[in-house]
């Protein structure tokens, strides 16, 4: 059980491009609520578990200074000071998800709040593990349609390439999702990014209402004076206002070929979610082989036409930062 209990815990899942920074930018808008920019610990600590466990005193005050570092860093910039022996001695963690509650937790005692949301990358890897470490925890789903999300990814290939790379994370990230409402039972606060950008203030009063927060009408828009935004071209639009009608553009982008394998990808996940097909969802992939040899060829192609700096110097640099301040995996 979490050592700390009076601070409301909220996370979100889903996969990036999704509205998830959106979402995370109108929340922070709350009086009472903590919404910092993301960390993403949870894959930094996990995958360097050999490195930092057993979570004792010693580990402990090893470790919280170089989560100082790396949370201040400019990607993030939290401006958190922490101090090791005070974090040990009151989150006296057993795992790492005690740790990221530990972190949060001061961070919005810090901007003086009295809850906080964490928008991590991957978190629905993780749901099972904070529901039992936080039962009282709160997590909120959010989800796109896939073909606009690979469009998204298209247009801006830092992480993934071509569309089927981008198709297989939307679907392999909505069927844990899923599997966590239907299978496990796990209590989810759905968002549709259609539908919070068409209906914002419904959408965010609704989502207020099931997290027990008290319904403020700031969290209904976002702010020209956001600075995030120009941190890097993923985070663009977040000084911007809720842009309605900002779906159905993957016709613009995609082929009428790449519709057609984004659908016979997802066409499972996009059921459950209200999501209807376009074409047959039939694409042939052919020989698994020659399919993968030209997705790497593809792949290739793109990492060579677009300038991986240009736009996304914050994040190669939190990505090399991360690695120099705990250890390579």
């Amino acid at each position: 059980m979490n050592k700390v209990t009076s601070m409301k815990k909220m996370f979100l899942l889903g996969s990036e491009r999704s509205g998830t920074n959106l979402l995370r930018v109108l929340l922070g808008n709350h009086s009472q609520v903590s919404a910092p920019p993301p960390i993403h610990l949870c894959d930094v600590l996990i995958n360097r578990r050999e490195l930092y466990y057993p979570y004792d005193k010693a580990t402990i005050q090893k470790l919280v200074p170089r989560i100082q570092d790396y949370v201040n860093h400019t990607f993030s910039d939290w401006k958190l000071t922490l101090d090791p022996a005070a974090f040990h001695d009151t989150y006296t963690p057993s795992s790492f998800l005690d740790i990221l509650d530990g972190v949060y937790t001061e961070k919005a005692r810090a901007d003086g709040k009295t809850a906080y949301f964490s928008k991590d990358n991957h978190l629905h890897h993780y749901a099972l593990g904070l529901k039992l470490n936080f039962p009282e925890c709160h997590l909120v789903y959010i989800y796109r349609d896939p073909r606009d999300q690979v469009a998204s990814w298209l247009k801006n290939p830092f992480h993934l390439h071509t569309a089927y790379q981008a198709a297989m994370k939307w679907k392999e990230d909505q069927a844990i999702c899923l599997a966590l409402k239907e299978f496990y039972n796990v209590n989810l606060v759905q968002v549709k990014y259609e539908d919070l950008i068409a209906d914002t203030p419904g959408v965010m009063t609704r989502v207020l209402t099931e997290l027990g927060l008290a319904v403020e009408e700031q969290c209904f828009q976002t702010s020209g004076k956001n600075t995030e935004a120009k941190k890097h071209v993923l985070w663009k639009n977040l000084d911007k206002k809720v842009i309605s009608d900002n779906h159905g553009k993957y016709r613009e982008v995609l082929t009428a070929e790449q519709v057609n394998l984004v659908e016979t990808l997802c066409k499972q996940e996009m059921g459950p979610l209200g999501y209807t097909l376009d074409t047959q969802a039939n694409f042939d992939f052919g020989h698994p082989y020659v399919w993968k040899v030209r997705e790497l060829a593809k792949i290739w192609m793109s990492r060579r036409k677009h300038n991986q700096e240009k736009g996304f110097e914050v994040i190669i640099d939190k990505n090399r930062y991360v690695n120099e301040v705990f250890g390579r995996p």
